[in-house]
């Protein structure tokens, strides 16, 4: 796992929002919940990255990949965003989840 290699300042943090604002929060919200009307629309459950136990289990590095390449239906950044402003931005939404309680995944529902 490559430990995530940028040390954010304000202005690389600002340009990380700019970036989230443009490409990600119309599916992750502006909050990052993932309660936003495309991703309904589109039939899509987003995990909530503003709780803390959704991203514990994933490295900089994972968050990194997942960005960069995409996952399912989420386009990836490769080749629209340098690299060191992926790595910012991976910074920023675990920001998201700071000063929130972790809440666990809900069980699954018994079936009848």
């Amino acid at each position: 796992s490559v430990k995530n290699p940028v040390k954010p300042t304000a202005e690389s943090q600002a340009r990380a929002k700019k970036l989230y604002g443009y490409d990600c929060q119309m599916c992750h919200g502006d909050r990052g919940d993932g309660k936003t009307d495309l991703a309904k629309d589109m039939g899509l459950t987003m995990t909530d990255l503003t709780n803390p136990a959704t991203l514990a289990p994933l490295t900089d590095q994972q968050i990194f990949e997942m960005i960069k390449s995409g996952k399912g239906k989420m386009p990836g950044e490769e080749g629209r965003a340098k690299t060191d402003e992926l790595w910012n931005l991976v910074i920023f939404i675990r920001s998201l989840s700071k000063g929130q309680p972790a809440v666990p995944a809900e069980a699954p529902k018994p079936t009848e």
